[in-house]
Protein backbone atom coordinates (compact mmCIF):
# COMPACT_ATOMS: atom_id res chain seq x y z
CA UNK A 1 0.00 0.00 0.00
CA UNK A 2 1.04 3.25 -0.83
CA UNK A 3 -0.32 6.26 1.23
CA UNK A 4 -0.46 9.98 2.13
CA UNK A 5 -1.24 9.42 6.07
CA UNK A 6 2.50 10.83 6.97
CA UNK A 7 2.63 13.71 4.82
CA UNK A 8 1.91 16.35 6.91
CA UNK A 9 3.76 15.08 9.59
CA UNK A 10 6.60 14.41 7.04
CA UNK A 11 6.55 17.93 5.67
CA UNK A 12 6.92 19.45 9.36
CA UNK A 13 9.98 17.28 10.27
CA UNK A 14 11.58 18.03 6.36
CA UNK A 15 11.84 21.45 7.36
CA UNK A 16 13.84 20.53 10.47
CA UNK A 17 16.51 18.40 8.54
CA UNK A 18 19.67 19.34 7.13
CA UNK A 19 19.32 17.44 3.95
CA UNK A 20 16.31 17.60 1.29
CA UNK A 21 14.21 14.67 2.66
CA UNK A 22 14.42 13.19 0.32
CA UNK A 23 -7.92 -1.76 -25.73
CA UNK A 24 -11.18 -3.40 -25.65
CA UNK A 25 -14.78 -2.92 -24.58
CA UNK A 26 -15.86 -4.57 -21.22
CA UNK A 27 -16.85 -7.55 -23.07
CA UNK A 28 -14.65 -10.84 -20.76
CA UNK A 29 -15.85 -14.07 -19.79
CA UNK A 30 -15.68 -14.96 -15.98
CA UNK A 31 -12.37 -17.74 -16.39
CA UNK A 32 -10.80 -17.70 -13.23
CA UNK A 33 -8.26 -20.05 -14.78
CA UNK A 34 -6.84 -19.11 -17.98
CA UNK A 35 -4.13 -21.12 -19.43
CA UNK A 36 -0.91 -19.81 -18.93
CA UNK A 37 1.10 -18.20 -22.16
CA UNK A 38 4.44 -19.19 -22.92
CA UNK A 39 4.65 -21.51 -19.89
CA UNK A 40 6.37 -24.79 -20.31
CA UNK A 41 5.00 -26.95 -17.29
CA UNK A 42 1.49 -26.08 -15.93
CA UNK A 43 -0.90 -28.59 -14.02
CA UNK A 44 -2.64 -28.94 -10.99
CA UNK A 45 -3.21 -31.08 -7.66
CA UNK A 46 -5.86 -31.62 -5.57
CA UNK A 47 -5.85 -32.27 -2.15
CA UNK A 48 -8.69 -32.69 0.77
CA UNK A 49 -7.42 -31.13 4.17
CA UNK A 50 -7.24 -33.37 7.56
CA UNK A 51 -8.42 -32.85 10.77
CA UNK A 52 -6.33 -30.07 11.27
CA UNK A 53 -7.09 -27.95 8.51
CA UNK A 54 -3.94 -28.82 6.53
CA UNK A 55 -3.71 -30.19 3.00
CA UNK A 56 -0.43 -31.86 1.81
CA UNK A 57 0.94 -31.80 -1.80
CA UNK A 58 3.94 -33.17 -3.28
CA UNK A 59 4.97 -32.71 -6.70
CA UNK A 60 7.87 -32.40 -9.29
CA UNK A 61 8.50 -30.09 -12.20
CA UNK A 62 9.52 -30.63 -15.80
CA UNK A 63 12.78 -31.03 -17.12
CA UNK A 64 14.52 -27.01 -18.20
CA UNK A 65 11.84 -25.60 -15.91
CA UNK A 66 13.71 -23.00 -13.83
CA UNK A 67 11.34 -20.91 -11.70
CA UNK A 68 7.37 -21.49 -10.88
CA UNK A 69 4.32 -19.76 -9.58
CA UNK A 70 2.04 -22.17 -6.85
CA UNK A 71 -1.30 -21.03 -6.53
CA UNK A 72 -3.83 -22.82 -3.54
CA UNK A 73 -7.35 -22.62 -4.11
CA UNK A 74 -10.25 -23.27 -1.87
CA UNK A 75 -13.32 -25.14 -3.17
CA UNK A 76 -15.52 -22.52 -1.47
CA UNK A 77 -14.99 -18.51 -1.35
CA UNK A 78 -15.67 -18.29 2.22
CA UNK A 79 -12.71 -20.31 3.33
CA UNK A 80 -9.55 -18.31 3.89
CA UNK A 81 -5.95 -20.48 3.04
CA UNK A 82 -2.00 -20.05 3.81
CA UNK A 83 0.85 -22.05 3.26
CA UNK A 84 2.11 -23.25 6.07
CA UNK A 85 4.68 -24.79 4.81
CA UNK A 86 6.77 -25.26 1.19
CA UNK A 87 10.00 -26.73 0.70
CA UNK A 88 12.45 -28.31 -1.36
CA UNK A 89 14.07 -31.75 -0.69
CA UNK A 90 17.52 -30.12 -0.27
CA UNK A 91 15.03 -28.18 2.64
CA UNK A 92 15.64 -25.26 1.44
CA UNK A 93 11.97 -23.01 3.06
CA UNK A 94 10.59 -20.67 0.47
CA UNK A 95 7.96 -19.03 3.00
CA UNK A 96 10.71 -18.02 6.51
CA UNK A 97 14.13 -17.37 6.43
CA UNK A 98 15.03 -17.35 10.13
CA UNK A 99 12.04 -15.42 11.88
CA UNK A 100 11.64 -13.25 8.49
CA UNK A 101 8.55 -14.12 6.49
CA UNK A 102 10.00 -14.52 2.78
CA UNK A 103 6.28 -13.52 1.28
CA UNK A 104 2.92 -12.85 2.98
CA UNK A 105 1.75 -16.85 1.72
CA UNK A 106 1.86 -17.39 5.21
CA UNK A 107 -0.97 -15.09 5.70
CA UNK A 108 -4.77 -16.32 5.75
CA UNK A 109 -6.57 -15.11 2.68
CA UNK A 110 -9.47 -15.96 0.38
CA UNK A 111 -9.57 -16.55 -3.21
CA UNK A 112 -6.37 -18.00 -3.73
CA UNK A 113 -2.66 -18.10 -1.72
CA UNK A 114 0.49 -17.75 -4.25
CA UNK A 115 4.11 -18.05 -3.91
CA UNK A 116 6.97 -17.75 -6.43
CA UNK A 117 10.03 -20.72 -6.50
CA UNK A 118 12.77 -19.11 -6.63
CA UNK A 119 11.93 -15.70 -5.37
CA UNK A 120 15.04 -14.10 -3.81
CA UNK A 121 18.99 -14.02 -5.79
CA UNK A 122 20.30 -16.84 -2.98
CA UNK A 123 17.19 -19.42 -3.19
CA UNK A 124 18.34 -22.42 -5.75
CA UNK A 125 17.00 -22.07 -9.00
CA UNK A 126 13.94 -24.62 -9.71
CA UNK A 127 15.21 -27.89 -10.85
CA UNK A 128 13.71 -31.33 -11.96
CA UNK A 129 16.54 -32.82 -9.33
CA UNK A 130 14.33 -31.62 -6.13
CA UNK A 131 10.81 -32.62 -5.17
CA UNK A 132 8.67 -29.99 -4.07
CA UNK A 133 6.11 -30.09 -0.83
CA UNK A 134 3.70 -27.68 0.03
CA UNK A 135 1.20 -27.56 2.97
CA UNK A 136 -1.99 -25.74 2.77
CA UNK A 137 -4.31 -24.56 5.78
CA UNK A 138 -7.95 -24.14 5.41
CA UNK A 139 -10.43 -21.72 8.09
CA UNK A 140 -13.51 -20.86 7.94
CA UNK A 141 -15.33 -17.53 8.84
CA UNK A 142 -15.00 -18.41 12.69
CA UNK A 143 -11.71 -18.87 12.17
CA UNK A 144 -11.90 -23.01 12.96
CA UNK A 145 -10.07 -25.17 11.42
CA UNK A 146 -11.90 -26.58 8.61
CA UNK A 147 -11.24 -30.71 7.80
CA UNK A 148 -12.53 -32.47 4.38
CA UNK A 149 -11.74 -28.60 2.19
CA UNK A 150 -10.66 -29.22 -0.96
CA UNK A 151 -8.10 -27.62 -1.74
CA UNK A 152 -6.77 -27.18 -6.02
CA UNK A 153 -2.67 -26.12 -5.86
CA UNK A 154 -2.07 -24.65 -9.54
CA UNK A 155 2.41 -25.15 -10.03
CA UNK A 156 2.95 -23.47 -13.67
CA UNK A 157 6.82 -23.52 -14.23
CA UNK A 158 8.54 -21.70 -17.55
CA UNK A 159 12.29 -21.40 -18.55
CA UNK A 160 13.72 -18.27 -17.92
CA UNK A 161 16.71 -17.73 -19.79
CA UNK A 162 17.72 -14.95 -17.01
CA UNK A 163 16.81 -14.35 -13.75
CA UNK A 164 17.96 -11.13 -13.62
CA UNK A 165 16.19 -9.25 -16.67
CA UNK A 166 13.03 -9.58 -18.84
CA UNK A 167 9.89 -8.30 -19.70
CA UNK A 168 6.61 -8.39 -18.28
CA UNK A 169 2.22 -7.63 -18.98
CA UNK A 170 1.04 -4.93 -17.22
CA UNK A 171 -2.72 -4.91 -17.94
CA UNK A 172 -3.92 -1.57 -17.17
CA UNK A 173 -8.04 -1.70 -16.64
CA UNK A 174 -9.94 1.77 -16.42
CA UNK A 175 -13.03 1.47 -14.33
CA UNK A 176 -16.04 3.01 -14.55
CA UNK A 177 -16.74 7.05 -15.26
CA UNK A 178 -13.86 7.88 -13.08
CA UNK A 179 -11.43 5.39 -14.97
CA UNK A 180 -12.78 5.79 -18.12
CA UNK A 181 -12.50 9.95 -18.20
CA UNK A 182 -10.62 11.18 -20.58
CA UNK A 183 -8.72 13.64 -17.71
CA UNK A 184 -7.80 10.39 -16.09
CA UNK A 185 -6.78 8.21 -19.16
CA UNK A 186 -4.20 10.94 -20.22
CA UNK A 187 -3.10 11.51 -17.07
CA UNK A 188 -2.29 7.04 -16.32
CA UNK A 189 -0.88 7.06 -20.22
CA UNK A 190 1.33 10.39 -19.41
CA UNK A 191 2.95 8.42 -16.29
CA UNK A 192 3.57 5.55 -18.53
CA UNK A 193 7.65 6.48 -18.65
CA UNK A 194 7.75 6.73 -15.08
CA UNK A 195 6.69 3.22 -14.81
CA UNK A 196 8.51 2.41 -17.64
CA UNK A 197 11.93 3.93 -16.16
CA UNK A 198 11.59 2.45 -12.46
CA UNK A 199 10.92 -0.83 -14.15
CA UNK A 200 14.31 -0.57 -16.17
CA UNK A 201 16.25 0.06 -13.25
CA UNK A 202 14.96 -3.50 -12.55
CA UNK A 203 16.29 -4.88 -15.78
CA UNK A 204 12.40 -5.23 -16.75
CA UNK A 205 13.34 -3.24 -20.10
CA UNK A 206 10.36 -4.86 -22.06
CA UNK A 207 7.00 -3.45 -20.43
CA UNK A 208 4.36 -4.75 -22.39
CA UNK A 209 1.41 -2.46 -21.37
CA UNK A 210 -2.30 -3.04 -22.09
CA UNK A 211 -5.28 -1.44 -21.85
CA UNK A 212 -8.70 -2.11 -21.36
CA UNK A 213 -12.10 -0.21 -20.29
CA UNK A 214 -14.69 -1.56 -17.88
CA UNK A 215 -17.50 -1.54 -16.25
CA UNK A 216 -17.41 -0.61 -12.12
CA UNK A 217 -18.32 1.88 -9.35
CA UNK A 218 -16.59 4.78 -8.56
CA UNK A 219 -15.34 3.12 -5.52
CA UNK A 220 -13.75 -0.20 -6.78
CA UNK A 221 -13.77 -3.06 -4.72
CA UNK A 222 -11.05 -3.63 -1.87
CA UNK A 223 -8.21 -5.92 -3.32
CA UNK A 224 -8.20 -8.04 -0.30
CA UNK A 225 -12.02 -8.44 -0.14
CA UNK A 226 -11.46 -9.65 -3.62
CA UNK A 227 -14.20 -9.32 -6.87
CA UNK A 228 -15.70 -10.99 -9.54
CA UNK A 229 -14.94 -7.44 -11.32
CA UNK A 230 -11.51 -8.38 -11.02
CA UNK A 231 -11.77 -11.90 -12.12
CA UNK A 232 -14.02 -11.34 -15.09
CA UNK A 233 -11.46 -8.56 -16.24
CA UNK A 234 -8.53 -10.09 -15.76
CA UNK A 235 -9.59 -13.15 -17.64
CA UNK A 236 -10.10 -11.18 -21.00
CA UNK A 237 -6.16 -9.85 -20.64
CA UNK A 238 -3.18 -11.35 -21.10
CA UNK A 239 -1.74 -13.63 -18.68
CA UNK A 240 0.60 -14.28 -16.87
CA UNK A 241 0.54 -10.72 -15.80
CA UNK A 242 0.49 -8.07 -13.28
CA UNK A 243 -3.09 -5.90 -13.12
CA UNK A 244 -3.62 -2.50 -12.22
CA UNK A 245 -7.57 -1.47 -11.88
CA UNK A 246 -8.09 2.62 -12.22
CA UNK A 247 -10.97 3.73 -10.12
CA UNK A 248 -11.69 6.82 -8.10
CA UNK A 249 -10.98 5.40 -4.63
CA UNK A 250 -10.75 2.42 -2.79
CA UNK A 251 -13.16 0.98 -1.28
CA UNK A 252 -12.67 -1.27 2.18
CA UNK A 253 -8.58 0.00 2.48
CA UNK A 254 -9.23 1.05 6.23
CA UNK A 255 -6.71 3.30 6.29
CA UNK A 256 -8.60 6.66 6.82
CA UNK A 257 -9.01 8.04 3.59
CA UNK A 258 -5.21 9.56 1.78
CA UNK A 259 -4.41 5.76 -0.15
CA UNK A 260 -2.71 6.08 -3.33
CA UNK A 261 -2.87 2.19 -4.23
CA UNK A 262 -3.43 -1.55 -2.66
CA UNK A 263 -1.96 -4.28 -4.36
CA UNK A 264 -4.16 -7.96 -3.18
CA UNK A 265 -1.50 -9.81 -1.79
CA UNK A 266 2.76 -10.07 -1.86
CA UNK A 267 3.12 -12.28 -4.20
CA UNK A 268 -0.25 -11.86 -6.16
CA UNK A 269 -1.47 -14.29 -8.08
CA UNK A 270 -0.35 -13.86 -11.66
CA UNK A 271 -3.01 -15.49 -13.50
CA UNK A 272 -6.96 -14.14 -13.88
CA UNK A 273 -8.83 -14.77 -10.20
CA UNK A 274 -10.75 -12.33 -7.75
CA UNK A 275 -7.79 -11.39 -6.08
CA UNK A 276 -5.30 -10.70 -8.92
CA UNK A 277 -5.70 -7.14 -8.64
CA UNK A 278 -3.48 -4.07 -7.46
CA UNK A 279 -5.58 -1.11 -7.25
CA UNK A 280 -4.79 3.07 -7.66
CA UNK A 281 -7.10 5.75 -6.58
CA UNK A 282 -7.28 8.39 -9.32
CA UNK A 283 -8.81 11.09 -6.95
CA UNK A 284 -5.94 10.73 -4.27
CA UNK A 285 -3.81 10.50 -7.05
CA UNK A 286 -4.41 13.79 -8.36
CA UNK A 287 -4.59 16.04 -5.16
CA UNK A 288 -6.56 18.66 -3.44
CA UNK A 289 -7.66 19.95 -6.27
CA UNK A 290 -7.88 17.11 -8.69
CA UNK A 291 -6.03 18.22 -11.48
CA UNK A 292 -2.61 16.91 -12.91
CA UNK A 293 0.67 18.67 -12.10
CA UNK A 294 3.76 17.65 -13.90
CA UNK A 295 4.56 16.56 -10.30
CA UNK A 296 1.39 14.42 -9.61
CA UNK A 297 1.74 12.33 -12.70
CA UNK A 298 5.18 11.20 -11.61
CA UNK A 299 3.40 10.11 -8.50
CA UNK A 300 1.20 8.48 -10.25
CA UNK A 301 3.59 6.58 -12.34
CA UNK A 302 5.72 5.72 -8.97
CA UNK A 303 2.58 4.35 -7.30
CA UNK A 304 1.70 2.03 -10.01
CA UNK A 305 5.19 1.19 -10.10
CA UNK A 306 5.29 0.72 -6.08
CA UNK A 307 1.88 -1.81 -6.19
CA UNK A 308 3.31 -3.72 -8.71
CA UNK A 309 6.35 -4.38 -6.46
CA UNK A 310 4.13 -5.55 -3.95
CA UNK A 311 2.21 -7.87 -6.24
CA UNK A 312 5.33 -9.05 -7.63
CA UNK A 313 7.00 -10.19 -3.81
CA UNK A 314 7.92 -7.31 -2.28
CA UNK A 315 7.59 -5.39 0.64
CA UNK A 316 8.11 -1.93 2.04
CA UNK A 317 11.90 -1.25 3.19
CA UNK A 318 10.11 0.01 6.58
CA UNK A 319 7.02 0.19 7.78
CA UNK A 320 5.86 2.88 10.82
CA UNK A 321 3.99 2.68 14.53
CA UNK A 322 3.38 6.16 15.27
CA UNK A 323 7.04 7.87 14.89
CA UNK A 324 9.44 4.44 15.28
CA UNK A 325 9.70 1.98 12.76
CA UNK A 326 8.03 -1.22 13.06
CA UNK A 327 9.14 -3.74 10.88
CA UNK A 328 12.34 -4.09 8.20
CA UNK A 329 11.92 -6.48 5.32
CA UNK A 330 13.85 -9.67 4.75
CA UNK A 331 16.32 -8.19 2.46
CA UNK A 332 19.90 -7.62 3.66
CA UNK A 333 20.35 -4.81 1.29
CA UNK A 334 17.51 -2.55 1.64
CA UNK A 335 18.37 0.39 4.13
CA UNK A 336 16.73 0.72 7.29
CA UNK A 337 16.12 3.55 10.24
CA UNK A 338 14.60 3.28 13.68
CA UNK A 339 12.28 6.89 13.90
CA UNK A 340 10.63 9.08 11.18
CA UNK A 341 13.74 11.55 11.84
CA UNK A 342 16.76 8.78 11.29
CA UNK A 343 14.28 7.66 8.23
CA UNK A 344 14.15 10.86 6.60
CA UNK A 345 17.32 11.45 6.48
CA UNK A 346 18.42 8.83 4.60
CA UNK A 347 17.95 9.35 1.24
CA UNK A 348 18.93 6.11 -0.17
CA UNK A 349 15.98 4.53 1.57
CA UNK A 350 13.43 7.61 1.24
CA UNK A 351 14.12 7.27 -2.89
CA UNK A 352 13.16 3.61 -2.54
CA UNK A 353 10.23 3.35 -4.95
CA UNK A 354 9.11 0.68 -2.14
CA UNK A 355 9.30 3.42 0.84
CA UNK A 356 5.58 2.88 2.17
CA UNK A 357 4.41 6.84 1.18
CA UNK A 358 5.80 9.85 -0.79
CA UNK A 359 8.63 12.31 0.92
CA UNK A 360 8.30 15.88 0.52
CA UNK A 361 11.67 17.78 0.56
CA UNK A 362 12.19 21.62 2.56
CA UNK A 363 10.52 23.10 -1.47
CA UNK A 364 8.01 20.92 -0.67
CA UNK A 365 8.10 18.62 -3.54
CA UNK A 366 7.90 15.28 -3.78
CA UNK A 367 11.11 13.47 -3.76
CA UNK A 368 11.79 10.88 -7.07
CA UNK A 369 11.03 7.49 -5.44
CA UNK A 370 12.84 5.04 -8.41
CA UNK A 371 15.96 3.70 -6.21
CA UNK A 372 16.02 -0.33 -6.72
CA UNK A 373 18.34 -2.23 -4.84
CA UNK A 374 20.04 -5.15 -6.26
CA UNK A 375 17.88 -7.85 -3.88
CA UNK A 376 15.12 -6.13 -5.00
CA UNK A 377 15.57 -6.65 -8.71
CA UNK A 378 16.23 -10.31 -8.14
CA UNK A 379 12.85 -10.82 -6.56
CA UNK A 380 10.91 -8.76 -8.94
CA UNK A 381 12.52 -10.98 -12.24
CA UNK A 382 11.98 -14.01 -10.38
CA UNK A 383 8.65 -13.39 -10.32
CA UNK A 384 6.66 -16.03 -12.16
CA UNK A 385 5.48 -13.17 -14.57
CA UNK A 386 8.76 -11.73 -15.83
CA UNK A 387 9.98 -13.88 -18.79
Amino acid sequence: MKYYNLLKLLLLISLCVSCAVDDDDDDNNNSSEAPASNTQDDFSITASTNENGIALVNFSIAPGVNKFSIVARPSRSSSSIRFTELRDSDGTDYIQSGSNSLSLADNFGTFAKTATIPSRSNDPAADNNRSYSASIQAIDQNNSTLAGETITVRIAGRADSDLESGGLNLNIFFVGEAGGSEETQTAVRNSFDTVRSTFSNAGIGALRINEFNIDGPINIPSPLDGSSIYSSASGMAPNPSVNIFIGGSIGGTGAGGGVLGFAADIPGNPFPSERSVTAVSIFESAGPDGVFSEQDTRLLGETIAHEAGHFMGLFHPIDFAGNNVQFNDPLDDTASCSSINECLNNSDLIRNFMYPNPVLDQSGNFVSQNVITSNQRSVLNRYFAVD
